[in-house]
């Protein structure tokens, strides 16, 4: 895996990865961390910000083409 830097700001991403999850083609969304059932994604995401100051937040979207997109909006 490579980092690239698009040089946009966190709202263009999000707007990016909403038209993405508008699309009709998804087939697979995968979100990292995971989290158990009984879990919120948010406090997840939460505690990890407390805990270590920062929180990388990974979606990756599959489409019925098999192309992939993954996704990187970070806060920190």
């Amino acid at each position: 895996m490579e980092v690239v830097n698009t040089g946009k700001n966190v709202m263009d991403m999000l707007n990016e990865l909403f038209n993405d999850l508008n699309r009709d083609d998804l087939s697979l969304i995968e979100r990292l961390p995971y989290v158990r059932e009984y879990e919120r994604y948010r406090d997840v995401i939460t505690n990890i910000l407390r805990e270590f100051h920062i929180a990388l937040v990974l979606v990756r979207i599959t489409f019925n083409d098999g192309s992939r997109k993954l996704r990187l909006p970070n806060k920190g």
